[in-house]
């Protein structure tokens, strides 16, 4: 794959007061063979998040 094939992707991002939570889901959002994979940005100083990750899906 060449540079010139490159190209920005728009994901989906929920916002939140304590941060938000961008994800992405393979062949949904970007061509490559994964389940998903989440992304917890802008979170406050002193702020926590992922509290639930323990939870089965």
């Amino acid at each position: 794959m060449a540079l010139s094939d490159c190209r920005l992707i728009d994901l989906p991002e929920v916002k939140n007061r304590r941060g938000n939570l961008t994800f992405v889901e393979g062949m949904r959002h970007i061509p490559l063979d994964i389940k998903r994979a989440f992304f917890i940005h802008n979170v406050p100083d002193g702020g926590s998040r992922g509290g639930a990750c323990a939870q089965a899906t």
